[in-house]
């Protein structure tokens, strides 16, 4: 029998029953991972180690539950294991060293990330997310992260001069990867105190946290030209609503003001469920939530107030369960998953946000805004910041703009997001 005669049941006939029962509990485990029972999926999976501790796939599973379980140490040594398991040779070696960069990320270790990326890259060059054998892997979302993590100023000057210098490459104007002046760098006092904080790119988890533990809705203004706020929440477990993108559709009869409020209804339910981040992307726009939300779609207390929602506890029979159709409920229930927060991103100017959105937004004093600052941040006044109505282009969709005239309309793929603000 020659090896391509070999079928997936003749291979059957070559397992022992410990083999099948073995495949079974790590089948039952992936699956798990799959539909988001990590808890249960680590269950099945230690069932197997116990028994095969050398088992590939288990450690590799293993260490995606804790990533998924935001638990980045034990990610970091599972995913290790499987590397050395096998010695970098197997088809999800790349997927492995992607995330194996995002748990080092996590902890604070960048440069081990970074150079994961690097293996990440240099693993699969070129792919575009499909290799030959017919499976996925990360090698694109491995240089999105890459460029990510390299568009922090110090983790940049860092990281192997030359080879940072090299990763970026034309992503930003000469004068845009300069040192910036000390002068420059001291008006930028970084603060987590006061009405208004100020932090650098490699702060902001912290930020977040911290007007988290206050009951506070982060508002997240970024106004650098590389939009880096954007392409952190790429890498973290959130649902983007493109709120600008809905009242310019609504501006041109695009779609209704009801059209709306149900794309906004159908991401909360989303991001409530599966406890992510709801993200809500104003870019230059300055909506006006009090004719956006509704009880039935989008409450605005929840703009009001970020204790409103039954974090961990049934939504339905709530004074908000409003905006839950039959659908969106099992057997009757509907829990809030416990990460899920809601922020708000804006691309206006440090100077004059809040001239926009103060009147746009229905409760100031629930919000906790928060300046970003990062290296193409400390260049002020090069690029027109524009207004609401007529906001400039900026970064990616500058060159786009003086490239065809015009901005190509948004597209759904995480790469354009990144790009476009």
């Amino acid at each position: 029998m020659t090896a391509s005669m070999v079928t997936s049941s003749t291979m059957a006939e070559f397992r022992t029953p410990a083999t099948a029962s073995i495949d079974a509990m790590y089948d039952t485990g992936w699956l798990a991972y799959t539909e988001g029972r990590c808890a249960e999926a680590l269950e099945a999976l230690n069932r197997v180690l116990a028994l095969v501790a050398t088992h590939e796939r288990a450690r590799f599973a293993r260490g995606l539950c804790f990533l998924s379980l935001d638990q980045p140490l034990e990610a970091e040594r599972e995913l290790s294991t499987y590397l050395s398991l096998v010695a970098f040779q197997q088809l999800n070696t790349c997927d492995a060293l992607f995330f194996r960069a995002m748990a080092l990320s996590a902890l604070g270790e960048r440069h081990r990330a970074l150079a994961d990326l690097d293996a990440a890259i240099a693993h699969k060059p070129g792919c575009t997310g499909g290799c030959a054998c017919g499976m996925s892997c990360r090698a694109p979302d491995a240089v999105l992260a890459r460029f990510a993590l390299l568009l922090d100023h110090g983790t940049r000057a860092a990281y192997t001069g030359e080879r940072a210098s090299t990763a970026l490459g034309d992503a930003a104007p000469a004068g845009e990867r300069e040192e910036p002046s000390s002068g420059e760098a001291a008006s930028h006092a970084f603060t987590l105190d006061g009405p208004v904080w100020t932090v650098p790119m490699h702060q902001l988890g912290v930020a977040l946290e911290r007007a988290g533990a206050a009951d506070r809705i982060a508002l997240l203004v970024d106004s650098s030209l590389d939009r880096s706020v954007d392409a952190f929440f790429l890498y973290m477990a959130s649902t983007l609503v493109e709120v600008k993108r809905l009242v310019v559709r609504m501006r041109t009869g695009a779609a209704t003001l009801d059209d709306a409020r149900e794309e906004l209804r159908s991401q909360l339910v989303q991001a409530m469920r599966w406890g992510h981040n709801l993200v809500l992307r104003l870019g230059t726009s300055a909506p006006d939530f009090s004719r956006l939300c509704s009880p039935e779609h989008f409450p605005i207390e929840l703009l009001e107030d970020a204790t409103a929602l039954p974090i961990g506890a049934n939504l339905v029979g709530h004074a908000l369960g409003a905006v839950l159709r039959p659908e969106d409920m099992q057997a009757g229930v509907f829990v809030v998953a416990q990460k899920f927060r809601i922020i708000v991103t804006s691309n206006f100017a440090a100077d004059t946000f809040e001239s926009y959105l103060v009147p746009s937004l229905p409760r100031w004093s629930a919000l906790q805004p928060i300046c970003v600052v990062t290296q193409t941040s400390f260049r002020e006044g090069q690029a027109d910041t524009g207004s609401a109505e007529h906001p400039a282009p900026s970064g990616a969709a500058s060159v786009l703009a003086a490239d065809t005239g015009a901005q190509r309309p948004l597209d759904a793929d995480r790469l354009t997001l990144f790009l476009r603000s």
